[in-house]
């Protein structure tokens, strides 16, 4: 490494990666999310914000457990950006739709926006 600007990933991160979806039967589709992860200073704001209204919600029966759920889908649809999706726009909304009723969708942004080499610097995307 000649230089400290090796290290800066700011602005990379900050550009959605497409990871590409299966089906339910676990065949590759031709539709992808576009996630950003969670090395960006939006996601390090909205991680903050989440761990606060969580901590809001005392007890833990199926409202609060609810709840929680809700929460943490809202926190991990802030990370998609795009969807090849034609038929619906990718807004927040749509995203926690999606994400609510597709639990397999869920999943697969949660464990992506945690696989830091993929949003790094001179990473294939």
């Amino acid at each position: 490494m000649k230089s400290i600007t090796e290290l800066y990933t700011d602005d990379f991160c900050n550009t959605p990666t497409r990871i590409p979806l299966e089906d339910l039967q676990g065949n590759p589709s031709e539709h992808w999310l576009g996630i950003v992860g969670a090395e960006t200073r939006d996601s390090r704001v909205w991680t903050s914000i989440m761990q606060r209204d969580f901590l809001k919600v005392s007890g833990d029966d199926d409202g609060q457990v609810s709840e929680r759920y809700d929460i943490v889908t809202a926190f991990l649809a802030k990370h998609v950006k795009e969807w090849s999706f034609k038929d619906e726009e990718c807004t927040l909304e749509a995203v926690i739709d999606a994400l609510t009723k597709a639990p397999q969708l869920r999943t697969s942004v949660e464990q992506t926006i945690y696989q830091t080499s993929l949003f790094l610097k001179g990473s294939s995307n």
